[in-house]
């Protein structure tokens, strides 16, 4: 019983900093996906600019 006890504060701090690491990993995340759409962005200017030239663009 007192062996159970004593893993119980190991598990929540393990739990503690795992859910602190996961919320890096979403920040990194949110980072990523915000250089990602201002590369497409800088892209599609890059393009409109070029557009005279016709060059067939799809739609993402």
């Amino acid at each position: 019983m007192f062996w159970k006890l004593s893993l119980v504060p190991f598990h929540v701090k393990t739990i503690e900093k795992h859910q602190q690491s996961h919320g890096d990993l979403l920040f990194h995340l949110k980072i990523s996906i915000l250089t990602v759409n201002k590369c497409s962005e800088d892209v599609q200017r890059s393009v409109s600019q070029y557009k005279i030239i016709n060059i067939p663009t799809r739609s993402v």
